[in-house]
This record gives structure tokens, C-alpha cells and sequence, in this order.
């Protein structure tokens, strides 16, 4: 068994105060994406970080289980930003806030529920081994988060090449972690 990585967490601190990202921690740090999400709430479990200071890194979790509305899947979140296009205007990025086989959540696409759109995910500029996703898929929910103000949008994705699920599958295993 790998012993477990040790880092100064006065200097941790200071990065992320300092304005390095999640993908720049985990590279300057040899962290994945569950070594910091562990790291981001050892910080704030010992009151060296407050959760507010960490809160735009990581996603909110509930604490508690509905078990009639239990996932199929966990969900996974992204630890870097993966950045999702709508192929109909490439020019415009939105974020992926979770991720999983068979949809995603879309921070700030105005669309309306029934929606069908062709959504492509690049992460070329995270890990340039990795090709581009595309899929098709249809919008199941939209909310408004009116503290952030954007709109979170859920798909369920309803067509997708085998190429492009490889990928999805790859992208999810590599760049985001998962409830349990």
C-alpha cells in the first residue's frame, strides 16, 4: 500500500490564496482530483480554511438521502473546469458542474425543459490526450440560481457513438470524483 502523500498545508493555503487553480495544485502538489478534494476539506475540517474560501473549488453536497429519489449513478464532479459547447455556437462556453454517463448539468445555458441539443466537451486545454466528446442530448430540468446568477440546466444525454462514450467514460474517470 502507497503510503500517503504529506503536504504542508501552510503552503497549500498559500497557493489557493494566492490564485493557483485546481489543475495547477494538482500538478505542483502530485495531488488527483481526490487527493484535493480530500485536501480542500482537511483544510476546512481543522478551521485553517473556512468553507466560503474553498466553496467555488468544490460542489455543495446534500447530507442527507432521499432513498425514493436515490441516483441509478453517482454523480461525478469536475475537479478542473471542463468546459461544454452547444455545437450550434461554438463560440460560447458553458461549465460542466456534474457529469455522468448518461447526462450532465450545465452551468449558464438558457434553454428550455424538452429542449434537444448537440453538446460537445473539449478538455484539450486540460489534457491534450484526450479528443473532444460529442453527444446528443435532451434537457430534462432547468433551475435558476439566482445568489450566482445563471441557470442550471440537467440533460439526459440520448445519443451518443461508441468513440465518443470511450471518451465520455475516460474523461469522467480521469478528471472528475464521484459520490459513492
Amino acid at each position: 500500500m502507497q503510503d500517503k502523500r504529506k503536504i504542508e498545508a501552510k503552503s497549500l493555503v498559500n497557493d489557493i490564496r494566492a490564485g493557483l487553480n485546481n489543475r495547477e495544485l494538482m500538478e505542483k502538489y502530485g495531488l488527483s482530483s481526490k487527493g484535493l478534494l480530500s485536501a480542500f476539506n482537511k483544510l476546512v475540517a481543522s478551521r485553517v480554511m473556512t468553507e466560503e474560501e474553498v466553496a467555488g473549488r468544490i460542489p455543495s453536497f446534500d447530507d442527507t438521502v432521499d432513498i425514493d429519489h436515490a441516483r441509478e449513478i453517482p454523480r461525478c464532479y469536475p475537479a478542473l473546469g471542463i468546459p461544454i459547447y452547444d455545437q450550434e455556437n461554438t463560440e460560447v462556453e458553458y461549465h460542466v458542474l456534474d457529469l455522468t454517463e448518461k447526462g450532465v448539468q450545465v452551468v449558464g445555458m438558457e434553454v428550455e425543459v424538452g429542449t434537444a441539443k448537440a453538446l460537445s466537451i473539449r478538455v484539450g486545454d486540460i489534457d491534450r490526450s484526450i479528443p473532444s466528446c460529442s453527444f446528443q442530448a435532451e434537457c430534462r430540468w432547468v433551475k435558476a440560481d439566482h445568489k450566482n446568477r445563471h441557470t442550471v440546466a440537467g440533460f439526459e444525454i440520448t445519443n451518443i457513438s461508441g468513440n465518443d462514450a470511450e471518451t465520455l467514460t475516460r474523461i469522467i474517470k480521469l478528471l472528475t470524483f464521484c459520490d459513492e
